[in-house]
């Protein structure tokens, strides 16, 4: 799992915005605003974690089960990848046990 090269995430007046650049500026149709959660996980990304790297971070973060931990970096993951902003194999984390 890895995020596309043309993306950036930044702090932009109190809210984490992921910004396209290069050759995705000018057809990227608007911005993505992500939560604090969204913006540990994307600097996650960007050291190489995996799926359940994110898992973890999230369990030693945030007071939730590991159930809604998972269920939220799943969404995190498909708008990533609905966006073009992601890029896995595609049996990477979808043939896991945990995605459904």
């Amino acid at each position: 799992m890895k995020l596309e090269k043309d993306f950036i995430l930044r702090e932009m007046a109190g809210e984490y915005v992921i910004i396209p650049t290069g050759k995705r500026a000018p057809i990227q149709e608007g911005l993505l605003t992500v939560n604090e959660s969204g913006a540990r996980l994307w600097k996650k990304l960007e050291q190489g974690a995996g799926f359940d790297e994110l898992v973890e971070t999230v369990l030693e973060r945030y007071d939730v089960s590991e159930d809604a931990a998972v269920k939220e970096i799943q969404e995190f993951v498909e708008i990533l990848l609905q966006n073009g902003i992601l890029i896995m194999e595609e049996d990477e984390y979808r043939n896991r046990d945990y995605y459904r």
